[in-house]
Parts: structure tokens; sequence; C-alpha cells
């Protein structure tokens, strides 16, 4: 495989291991991209992904997400921990343009299946989430378990490799003849980042990186922070809900235009897809549909409020 070189873009990648990331201070250190632990197996999800894949790309930094794998003995398992993966990114606000591919971490084994039956395994769950997310999914992994893997079974799939090997170059796998991303060190450190932190590198410059899955920032908007209310029942919500985060609380639409960030309590379709209109942008959708507090805490730690 290829050397990684002083060209490529900087990446980390991050899950509840590392508490609270201090996301501006690890864009300002040079890092480009970051990967975020979402969910483990059927029943984990990451305690940090919510807060972790909104700030990302709110402070500049491309973004994926990755799903640590724990293969079951029959595909319908495979099938069970995409959906659960699809579910943890949706509800965090799901996939955009400009973000990297969805990633299995395939490094455990611990039903221990034959190579054949593993890598259906992991073909099963990247089907499944490229169908949902309409991405095209990578495998993560060591060496030395991605060896075992029959040929042909994952070749079409791009490899982000472990390789913790200072100044050696990794040697081709059955399914790998390059690398597109490299997980150099386990010990990174990074500021905005208490204690080690996975670093990785990508094939490509950041320049580069950004153009291929078309990511672009924009500019830090300036306008006000508006919680918006259609009918007078909800107004006292919306006042409420401004007080606490230090926002603006309207029923007006006019109010909207410019704004930095726009959260709608409650209204008719129509006056909905107005405030869309006139969000742009700006628009936060509530998650799991009305979730109002949590969707304006996330706003909130992407640093888009007064008062956080």
């Amino acid at each position: 495989m290829q050397a990684r070189t002083p060209t490529s873009a900087q990446g980390i990648d991050v899950s509840y291991a590392q508490g609270t990331v201090s996301w501006a201070k690890v864009r300002a250190a040079g890092i480009d991209f970051a990967y975020a632990r979402a969910t483990q197996g059927t029943t984990i999800h990451d305690s940090q992904f919510a807060r972790n894949w909104p700030n990302i790309r709110a402070h500049g930094l491309m973004r994926g997400a990755y799903h640590f794998a724990v293969p079951g003995t029959v595909l319908e398992d495979a099938r069970r921990q995409a959906a659960w993966f699809v579910h943890a990114v949706k509800e965090a606000g799901g996939y955009q343009t400009g973000d990297l591919p969805p990633v299995l971490d395939l490094e455990e084994n611990p039903n221990h299946l034959a190579p054949g039956p593993l890598a259906n395994w992991a073909l099963t769950w990247l089907t499944a989430v490229d169908a949902a997310l309409g991405t095209h999914s990578m495998v993560y992994g060591p060496w030395s378990f991605l060896s075992a893997l029959p040929r042909g079974a994952l070749a079409d799939r791009r490899l982000w490799i472990a390789w913790p090997d200072t100044g050696s170059i990794p040697g081709n796998l059955p399914n790998w003849t390059e690398w597109t991303c490299m997980q150099y060190t386990f010990h990174g450190d990074v500021p905005g980042i208490s204690g080690a932190v996975d670093r990785d590198a990508w094939c490509l410059p950041a320049a580069g990186l950004a153009r291929e899955v078309g990511f672009t920032t924009s500019p830090t908007p300036t306008g006000p922070k508006v919680v918006l209310a259609q009918s007078p029942i909800l107004q006292p919500i919306a006042q409420q809900l401004a007080k606490e985060y230090g926002w603006q609380a309207t029923s007006s639409l006019d109010a909207i235009k410019g704004a930095a960030a726009v959260v709608c309590v409650g209204g008719t379709s129509e006056f909905i897809d107005q405030a869309k209109a006139a969000a742009g942008s700006a628009w936060h959708t509530p998650l799991a549909g009305s979730n109002l507090w949590l969707t304006l805490q996330l706003v909130a730690q992407a640093g888009l409020t007064g008062k956080f």
C-alpha cells in the first residue's frame, strides 16, 4: 500500500472516551476532519454522538460517523445493527452533502464466524446503511484482522486501516492494495481534547477531500436566534424557551429572515413551509418531531446561542 504523506488531510476519531470535545480548539489546531462513534452492536448509542455530530460540522470540520460492529451469527443481525446506526445518525441530524462516508468498524469477532460468513455479515451491514442513507460506506479495521477476509468480498469498499506503526508501510490485503484513510496512532495529543485521541490521515489533501465530498463552510451567521410560534397558544412556550436559551421569541415570518438559527415550536404545514423557506440554512427541525428542548440544546452546543 501507499505511504502517508505530509500533505494528507489530518483527522481524528472520537467516542464517549474523549468526553466533551472543544471543537473550536480542535479546528484551530489544524484538524480537517473527524469521525464520531454513533453506535455499537444493537444496544449501545454513544453518549457523546448527539453532541459531536452537529458540533463537528458547525466548527468547520468534515465529519463522518462509524459503527462498532459486534457480528452475529445471522445476517438479520447485521440489518438490525445497520438500522440502529441509521436511527442514531438521523436522530442527530442525518447525513448531508459534504459528510464523509459512514464506516463499519470491523475488529472483533465474538461469535467466531468463519472468514466467508464474516465478510457476508459486513457486506449486509454496508448495503443496508447505504440504502437508508444514500451513501457508499467504508470498512475500518486492523491489518491483521482484515487479512483473514476472503479475496473479493469487500474489494469495492474503500479502506480505513488501523496502522499505528511509525515509519513502515502496510502490505497489501486480499481486498485492498491501497488505503483511503489511515489511523496512524492511538496516542495523539490534540488541543481541545483531554487525554489521548486517535489520529488519522486521508489519502488526499484537505482541499481535495472537500472537493470530493462537496464540503463547503458557510459564513458564521450574525442575525438573531429565534424561537418561532404561529399560534397564540404556543407563544408562551416560545417565550419560555427563548428566555432559557437567550434567543428571541416571535410569530412573524419577517422576523426570521437573516436569523442565525430558527426553531419552530408549532404551526400549520403551510406556515412551517414558509418559515423553512425564509430561514434557509438557519432552520433546525425539532428532533423526534417535537423534542424542542433537545433541539435547542444541540444548537446551543454548536455555539449558536447567546447563552451558551
